[in-house]
């Protein structure tokens, strides 16, 4: 390929096992790599020659204070370059916490989430473009691109693969409409096959969709209309997670990754209260033992809601983003361990995070409404009464918390997780509604959840007929 350098990545680590794994990748595609053992060997370099962005790998040593010193050094000194988290193990919760505290936005898992942390390099580095005749797959991300056949000029290059010929194929050109040749020539396959964007096409591809969204909630339709427009829309988006059988775990966590971003974009694009996002994403990072669960939780939370026809996002991502804050009044010890690995007394005070949620906004004087506090607090109850705190059941569990509770059981059957297999959307969704043989999950209420099966399982076989064999 070409000799010019799409940007200088600094790697920072005691092992060579991130520099292993993602070095060669970004090498291939023109990146420059500098390779440090600790913070303290990062050079003093002007504005112009600094890094595009750096990698820190957690050392399994560092304690919450060590960590955050790391952290709290590298922001003196090179504070406008993004930092990325790496580790190699499940982190301690406490040395996560203060990680994100000390200023740390992004953290991956190596090598299990390798290709969300490739997108997010191609993203922090803005502008990469790869000539087509050096493309590879592992440079393209897989997209949904509605209406792609009649769009006057796309946004951005599209490509499709030829899996026997190994072969990458420009599909359609940033700035024009599809080739009629192209057209002809694929005809009718495209519709069932994957297209995909350049990673350094991400951010605009995730905006491109997220405009779409914001046009529909600006538009002169009536709210029922721009209710069903954006429940279309969405539905599209997601169903092409579910239309490729063949998609691994490892490509579904990246095609999440972008579905999260869309709709966080298109929240901010559309939302006039961009302070109280700024100030709860702000409570979050400093209280949440895993800030990538909340922030996922919240997307899903407000995706799922107008997949089934809410419109009241806001209220979603709030009750998505602050529904586990209170674990930061519980024993570390505790919080790191699998519930059922817990003693009795141990279960117990777990089961008090909820409340404590709710107190934590209380004393922090977060303008939570009363509908965000039911979600919080009840993302834990089961529609038969068997969860916690209060054992809250049927119509005692209010129908925000029963979306707030599928989105955070979707989000850690689809992330890694210490001793869990990962699954794909399609099988994450199928096991929660025990459409693969066994019983569903706990806060799956058919009834309630049928417009969102629905939504995602786009099939010529009704959702009704899938959940009735389940």
């Amino acid at each position: 390929m070409s000799g010019n350098s799409n940007g200088n990545v600094y790697i920072i680590a005691n092992s060579q096992v991130t520099p292993f794994l993602v070095q060669n990748r970004l090498k291939k595609y023109g990146f420059v790599i500098r390779h440090f053992e600790s913070v303290s060997d990062l050079p003093s370099l002007s504005a112009d020659q600094r890094p595009s962005i750096s990698i820190l790998e957690l050392d399994s040593q560092w304690d919450e204070s060590l960590t955050a010193q790391m952290i709290e050094s590298y922001q003196q000194d090179y504070s406008e370059v993004p930092l990325v988290v790496t580790y190699l193990n499940q982190p301690d919760t406490v040395v996560m916490k203060g990680a994100f505290r000390a200023g740390a936005k992004y953290s991956y898992q190596i090598p299990f989430e390798e290709e969300v942390l490739f997108n997010k390099i191609f993203e922090l580095c803005e502008e990469v473009k790869i000539p087509t005749q050096d493309l590879s797959l592992d440079a393209l991300s897989r997209v949904f691109v509605p209406d792609i056949t009649i769009l006057k000029e796309l946004p951005f290059d599209v490509y499709v693969y030829l899996p026997r010929n190994d072969k990458v194929i420009r599909y359609g050109r940033q700035g024009a409409p599809i080739e009629k040749r192209l057209l002809e020539k694929f005809g009718g396959e495209i519709k069932s096959s994957p297209l995909y964007v350049q990673k350094g096409d991400l951010c605009r591809y995730q905006n491109f969709y997220a405009d779409k969204l914001a046009d529909i909630h600006k538009s002169a339709a009536t709210p029922n209309q721009q209710k069903e427009y954006l429940r279309r829309e969405l539905s599209q988006l997601m169903g092409g997670l579910f239309r490729n059988d063949e998609l691994s775990a490892t490509e579904g966590q990246a095609m999440l990754d972008v579905v999260r971003n869309t709709v966080k974009d298109y929240l901010q694009k559309s939302s006039s209260q961009k302070e109280i996002f700024d100030r709860i994403y702000s409570l979050t990072s400093e209280c949440s033992s895993n800030f990538n669960h909340a922030t996922n939780t919240a997307m899903y939370g407000a995706l799922f809601a107008m997949l089934m026809g809410y419109t009241n996002s806001l209220d979603f991502v709030m009750g998505g983003l602050l529904h586990d804050v209170g674990l930061s009044m519980i024993d570390p010890e505790i919080v790191a361990k699998k519930v059922e690995d817990m003693t009795a007394d141990e279960f117990e005070k777990y089961k008090m995070h909820p409340i404590c949620s709710v107190d934590i906004l209380s004393r922090k004087k977060i303008p939570a409404n009363s509908l965000v506090l039911k979600m919080i607090l009840q993302h834990h109850e089961m529609p038969d009464g068997s969860g916690f705190p209060n054992g809250d059941a049927g119509a005692d569990l209010h129908e925000f918390s029963a979306i707030t509770s599928m989105a955070d059981l979707f989000d850690d059957l689809t992330s890694i997780q210490p001793g869990q297999t990962l699954l794909t959307p399609q099988q994450a969704f199928s096991r929660i509604a025990g459409l693969d043989g066994q019983p569903p999950l706990g806060p799956f209420d058919k009834e309630f959840h049928h417009a969102l099966m629905e939504a995602m399982f786009q099939t010529d076989k009704s959702t009704e007929e899938m959940l009735d064999a389940g």
